[in-house]
This record gives C-alpha cells, structure tokens and sequence, in this order.
C-alpha cells in the first residue's frame, strides 16, 4: 500500500501509532504469501522459527544500552565521508544520531560460532556501525529520556 498514492498523506500524517498499526496490518495480509514465495524459490529455512523484524520476541533494544553495546546519546558524534551506496563523497558531517558498536558484538560473536565459519567470519570483517535510528520511526522505541527532577540540574540517561 502506498500511503502517498492512495490516500495522499505522509506517515507523519498518520502518526506513529496508526502507521505501525498499518505495518501489522500489512505484515498479516502479506507475510503468508511471501513465505510462499521463499519457499517455491526453493528457500530452506526453519519455517517454525520465522519471525518480523517488530516481533517483540526477537528486539530487545533496552538490552543495547544495559549491557553498554550502545553508546550514550550524548556522546554520539560521527563523520560521514562518503554514502554507503554510492561512495559520492558528501563531506565531513557531525551526527548526534546513535550507533551499535559493533566491535564489542563481534568478538562475543566469534566465539560462539562452528556453523558457516567462512561466511560468518567474512560478514564480521565487513561489518559497520548500525544506526539505530532506523529503528526509531518505524521500529522499537530506544528506552533513552532526558530525566528533569526539580531542584536539580537536567541530567541525561
């Protein structure tokens, strides 16, 4: 379904809510016949263990900030040289956006890892930060707040 197409409004129209609300929506209608695609395509997965990306089950985004594997959003900077897609440099450009470490996830990884050893290795070498704020308009909230308590100064969590 194309919001703008069909009904001329924006997700910010909508609201975070209802526009997740509609992304189950779609997933429920749609996922069934993408399975079916993946398998007729000759796809051999553990068809029980299938999951969405917003399945409560599988994100547990809290964990990133309590086990430090994310850093705090006041300390995220970062400098962007060129796109990921492209390679057009676009110049030095500060962000404040967060980013999951991946160094502290990739050593624990490759420890704990027999099966497909040369293309888990290989994924791990070419691995980047992830920007997390992907994730914020259409995926799980990150439990970070800015926390004012009268009488003391605003202290970030």
């Amino acid at each position: 379904m194309s919001l703008t197409r069909e009904e001329n409004k924006t997700r910010h129209d909508l609201g975070r809510d209802e526009f997740v609300r509609r992304e189950w929506d779609w997933k429920n209608q749609k996922g069934d016949r993408i399975y079916h695609q993946l398998r007729k395509v000759g796809g051999s997965y553990d068809w029980d263990r299938t999951t969405f990306t917003m399945d409560e089950s599988i994100c547990r985004v809290g964990c990133l900030l309590t086990q430090n594997l994310c850093k705090r959003l006041s300390e995220c900077t970062r400098k962007v040289s060129s796109t990921e897609l492209t390679d057009w440099s676009t110049g030095p450009v500060l962000s404040t956006l967060p980013y999951l470490i991946l160094r502290y996830i990739v050593q624990q990884a490759k420890d704990h890892t027999d099966y497909h050893t040369v293309t888990w290795y290989k994924w791990l070498r070419n691995s980047k930060d992830w920007c997390i704020s992907r994730q914020l308009w259409r995926g799980h909230r990150i439990p970070a707040y800015f926390v004012q308590i009268q009488g003391q100064p605003k202290a970030e969590v």
